[in-house]
């Protein structure tokens, strides 16, 4: 059995390599799948709370939503793996889970805040004067508040569970 001295020495050696590029792709697809299933999970319990049947969606909006989510949640996904696989993360306790769900938080409301951005720009562009962007804020940002939270909230927490399969962990009982 390795000593803590040796696993902190590991680190550091020359011969270790941080598993960048893994961490990166696992990232960028597999927290998307993981998003897609906790919000198709949440989808699936408002219908059944709802007494609706499955049959009134079908299954052709399960494929949308699933390739709809897949790509909106891959570009945040993927800010998310080069920011953890460029700080070198490792799990050494239970509280850096605390850390890479903040860190999933930031990069969803990032990447909200440039998709506004964008429907600003997008906007002024196409014609639309300058005095109409206070109510176009206030219809993507305001009204749309309690789903802008829900998605950063599942992007915090697609980040722990892929940090939990993907990133490196020190041996249990290590810090102890």
């Amino acid at each position: 059995m390795t000593t803590k001295q040796e696993i902190l020495a590991s680190g550091k050696q020359p011969g270790f390599i941080y598993p960048k590029v893994k961490v990166i792709l696992a990232y960028a697809f597999v927290v998307p799948m993981i998003g897609f299933l906790l919000s198709f999970l949440g989808l699936l319990i408002i219908v059944l709370l709802n007494q609706q049947s499955m049959n009134n969606y079908g299954f052709a909006l399960i494929v949308a939503f699933f390739i709809i989510a897949f790509v909106v949640a891959i570009i945040p996904a993927l800010m998310m793996g080069v920011w953890i696989a460029k700080s070198q993360i490792y799990i050494k306790q239970k509280k850096d889970y605390v850390g890479l769900f903040l860190k999933g938080f930031l990069c969803c409301v990032v990447f909200l805040m440039l998709a506004i951005l964008f429907l600003i720009i997008n906007d002024l562009a196409n014609g639309l004067p300058a005095h109409y962007i206070s109510s176009r804020l206030y219809d993507n940002f305001i009204k749309q508040y309690p789903a802008m939270i829900l998605f950063t909230m599942i992007g915090g927490i697609s980040s722990m569970l892929c940090g939990k399969l993907f990133l490196p962990k020190f041996p249990y009982q290590f810090l102890s």
